[in-house]
C-alpha cells in the first residue's frame, strides 16, 4: 500500500481539507510579480457567479463565502472556473488564507479579497 505525500506549508501544517477543495498537486510554485497577475475585481467575481449559477448551481447564495484561487493569483492562478471554488468567509479567512501565508519561502496571504 503506498500513501499519497501530505501537502505541507514552511510551518509543516497540511493543506486544509474541505469538500470540493482538491490539494494541489505541486509545491513548487514561484510567485509571480503584482502586476503580471489576473485582476480580480467585482467584474471577474460577478463574472464567476454568473457562470457557478448557470453551470452549477442555480440556487447558491453567495453570501457568506468568498471565492477562492485554487492556485492564489500571487502564484500564476487564473479565474478560469477550473481554478476557482466559493468557500465559507471563515475558513477561507482562518485556514486556506493563513495556509499560504507560509507557504514557500516568499509567501503571502491569499490574495483573493476583491479590490475594485
Amino acid at each position: 500500500m503506498s500513501l499519497s505525500p501530505i501537502l505541507l506549508n514552511k510551518k509543516g501544517e497540511p493543506y486544509p481539507e474541505y469538500d470540493g477543495l482538491d490539494e494541489p498537486e505541486k509545491t513548487n510554485w514561484k510567485k509571480v510579480d503584482k502586476s503580471k497577475r489576473v485582476s480580480w475585481t467585482n467584474k471577474e467575481r460577478n463574472e464567476y457567479k454568473d457562470w457557478y449559477w448557470n453551470n452549477v448551481d442555480a440556487n447558491f447564495d453567495f453570501n457568506g463565502y468568498e471565492i477562492h484561487h485554487i492556485r492564489p493569483r500571487a502564484y500564476g492562478g487564473t479565474n478560469d472556473p477550473s481554478n476557482l471554488i466559493p468557500l465559507p468567509r471563515k475558513f477561507h479567512r482562518g485556514e486556506v488564507s493563513p495556509w499560504f501565508t507560509n507557504y514557500g519561502t516568499d509567501a503571502d496571504p491569499c490574495d483573493d479579497e476583491v479590490t475594485e
